[in-house]
C-alpha cells in the first residue's frame, strides 16, 4: 500500500497541499523532483517502516520532550511559517521558554513547509541564521 501511494503523484501532491499555505508552489516540476526520490531502491521499505513507527509513536522519546532542550549549549534559530496549521506558531512558546539561546524568525504568509512556499524568504532567514 505504501509503495502504491508513494508512486501516486495525485496522492502525494494532495498530501503536500494539505501541509502548505501557498498551494500554487506545489506544481508539476516540484512533484517530479520530489517523486524521483521514491525510485531509489529500498525506499518503499523505508517509507513503510517510517509510517509504522509514526503511527505507533508513544511520544516518549527525548525529542518529543521540550524539557530535554533546556541544556542545549548552542544557539538555536527557529524558522516558522506563521500560517502553519500542522505545528502552529503557538507551539514555539514551549521552545522559546525552554531553550537557553533561542530566537524565532517568523515567516509571514507561509505554512508548514516554508522552503517550498517562499523560497526567497526562507533562504534569507536560513542565511541569516547560519551567519549570526
Amino acid at each position: 500500500l505504501i509503495g502504491l501511494l508513494a508512486h501516486s503523484e495525485t496522492f502525494v501532491q494532495s498530501r503536500f497541499k494539505a501541509f502548505v499555505y501557498v498551494k500554487d508552489n506545489i506544481n508539476k516540476e516540484l512533484m517530479g523532483t520530489y517523486m524521483r526520490s521514491f525510485d531509489t531502491e529500498g525506499t518503499t521499505l523505508r517509507l513503510s517502516n517510517w509510517f509504522r513507527d509514526y503511527v505507533n509513536d508513544p511520544l516518549i522519546y527525548q525529542s518529543t520532550d521540550s524539557e530535554s532542550y533546556k541544556d542545549l549549549s548552542i544557539p538555536v534559530r527557529l524558522i516558522w511559517g506563521v500560517e502553519d496549521t500542522v505545528t502552529p506558531i503557538s507551539l514555539s512558546e514551549a521552545l522559546l521558554n525552554t531553550v537557553p539561546d533561542v530566537s524565532l524568525q517568523k515567516l509571514e504568509g507561509v505554512g508548514h513547509i516554508p522552503m517550498i512556499e517562499d523560497y526567497d524568504a526562507f533562504d534569507m532567514a536560513l542565511l541569516e541564521a547560519i551567519t549570526r
